[in-house]
């Protein structure tokens, strides 16, 4: 009888082992896809604030060549 149960137990104590790796290679899949996230995200911050700057950047360019000085106001806000 002691022979069936150590042989249950070892069964038991395979499985857990196996449980474990299994958790721990779903915490890495899953901190692997949340990094990959955050970098996507990260680019497309990055991304939207080029479009933004290049925006601004060609909204000075043409207010720069108003020779009236109507616009100096907006041009000062652009350059800072």
């Amino acid at each position: 009888m002691e022979a069936l149960v150590n042989k249950y137990q070892e069964t038991i104590d395979e499985l857990s082992s196996l449980d474990d790796t299994l958790n721990k290679a779903n915490d890495d899949i899953l901190n692997s896809i949340r990094k990959e996230i955050d970098l996507q995200r990260q680019i497309r911050d990055n991304t939207d604030t080029e479009n933004n700057i290049n925006d601004m950047e060609t909204r000075l360019a043409y207010l720069r060549r108003d020779t009236t000085g109507a616009n100096q106001n907006e041009i000062l806000q652009l350059e800072k």
